[in-house]
């Protein structure tokens, strides 16, 4: 009997060893994309640090099932209750506090490639030239101008290009800036 709990001890202690590395090592993300000579997007994730990696959408290989009618004798959902009313948070603390949410969450994200190479235009050149003025001071700006092309084609509508990103998060960063939202939100 005591065999059998120093295997259940083992494994439990194998699997919660195996979580801490999930969250202490970095998780890795690339999205491709291609217009020519159809349109393809490609998003794969690698966990480890890249070692093992996952292919999790394609845009050639998925192919969205048939969504069956809708039935006329469907019933509306049951309404939640509001989060004030059930002691939840206030809906403009929570809204407030979303914006630095955010920019903490995308704080945690490193960019370790970045590649595009596009041309676009569309039907009116002063469309096209008035786009390409705002875009032209992000470009510039961008620690990645050499790797980032975007030209303007003032001859009709068009879109075509190529991409790459490489992204890297390591988990326990999303920690702290979770609880620091949480806690803003839902003290007392």
């Amino acid at each position: 009997m005591s065999l059998l709990w120093t295997l259940v001890w083992l494994i439990a202690a194998g699997v919660a060893l195996l979580l801490l590395l999930l969250l202490v090592t970095p998780l890795t993300a690339r999205l491709r994309f291609e217009s020519t000579p159809r349109s393809r997007w490609r998003l794969g994730v690698g966990v480890l640090g890249g070692v093992l990696r996952f292919p999790v959408y394609d845009s050639a290989s998925s192919a969205k099932p048939p969504r069956p009618p809708a039935s006329e004798h469907e019933q509306e959902p049951a309404k939640a209750p509001s989060p004030s009313a059930s002691g939840g948070p206030s809906r403009t603390r929570l809204l407030r506090r979303v914006p630095r949410l955010l920019l903490e969450l995308f704080g945690c994200i490193r960019i370790d490639h970045a590649r595009l190479d596009c041309t676009f235009g569309f039907d009116d050149p002063a469309d096209t030239g008035s786009a390409y003025g705002l875009l032209a001071p992000l470009l510039f700006a961008s620690p990645w101008r050499q790797q980032l092309s975007v030209q303007p084609d003032f001859s009709g509508e068009r879109f075509s290009g190529e991409g790459d990103v490489s992204l890297r998060l390591t988990p326990v960063c999303l920690v702290a800036p979770a609880l620091t939202f949480a806690w803003e939100v839902w003290r007392p």
